[in-house]
């Protein structure tokens, strides 16, 4: 009985000493990535001054499109 006990929690002492290094991986995986997006913002903040940017150009057509059909829609009930 005591040599199964001891076998249990040995079992137990290296499922939770893994469980420890898979945490401390994760944790040192984030701490880098979290790193790189400040450093990568660091880098963008620096050079955005002056600028526009123009990730959102799709996005901004894309809804003018619907406005101006809406528009022109009330425009054509309005007036015909």
């Amino acid at each position: 009985m005591l040599v199964a006990k001891k076998h249990r929690l040995a079992i137990d002492n290296n499922m939770l000493k893994s469980r420890l290094v898979c945490e401390s991986h994760e944790k040192d995986r984030l701490s880098s990535e979290l790193k790189k997006m400040k450093d990568k913002a660091s880098k963008q903040k620096g050079t955005r001054v002056g600028m526009v940017r123009n990730e959102g150009v799709p996005n901004n057509v894309f809804v003018c499109a619907i406005v101006s059909v809406v528009v022109s829609f009330f425009v054509m009930k309005l007036c015909g």
